[in-house]
């Protein structure tokens, strides 16, 4: 048995798209005097720049150490300034579940993995759908970058040489 799983373990994250929400238009609604504040522009947000956590080291089924990366999601949002709160929601991935997640790699192999908030690795990040949390983020200026913090679990000594991946959904709600 090789001691190490080998080659890139890159998360792909799949359907990014622009969410609208803040206030509705009415039908028949009279135009506001001309000393009313103009009316506000609907919020919009999009995904610019995904890009997936890699682990940059080969998993050691040996040691009893984590192995670590990062990703990022950049956003850009538009109306309800000077500030607009927006909530960003991570999916499950392939496996259907918060904790933990699952890279498959060949033959029905995995390796059990997370994504978080944080750099200490505390709150999984999700959807809000227990024990994942779903980020919330003010934004003030255009665009904002979100680190994703990712782990591979220490101690998979079942693990089998080869390529992992799994593939996520991410949503950002204004």
């Amino acid at each position: 048995m090789n001691a190490l799983v080998r080659g890139s373990r890159v998360l792909g994250f799949a359907a990014a798209a622009t969410f609208f929400g803040g206030a509705a238009a009415f039908a028949g609604h009279k135009a506001a005097p001309s000393h009313a504040p103009p009316p506000r522009e609907r919020n919009s947000c999009s995904l610019n720049d995904v890009i997936g956590v890699t682990f940059p080291e080969p998993y050691d089924i040996v040691t009893a150490k984590h192995d670590d990366g990062t990703g990022s999601i950049t956003i850009t949002c538009t109306g309800n300034r000077p500030s607009t709160t927006i909530q960003i929601d991570l999916s499950t991935g392939e496996g259907n579940s918060y904790n933990p997640r699952l890279m498959y790699g060949r033959n029905g192999a995995t390796l059990k993995y997370n994504l978080y908030a944080g750099p200490e690795h505390r709150i999984i990040w999700g959807d809000g759908t227990p024990p994942s949390h779903a980020r919330q983020q003010v934004i003030r200026e255009d665009p904002v970058t979100l680190t994703i913090y990712g782990r591979i679990f220490a101690g998979q000594r079942s693990a089998e040489a080869g390529n992992y991946s799994d593939s996520l959904t991410v949503t950002v709600v204004p």
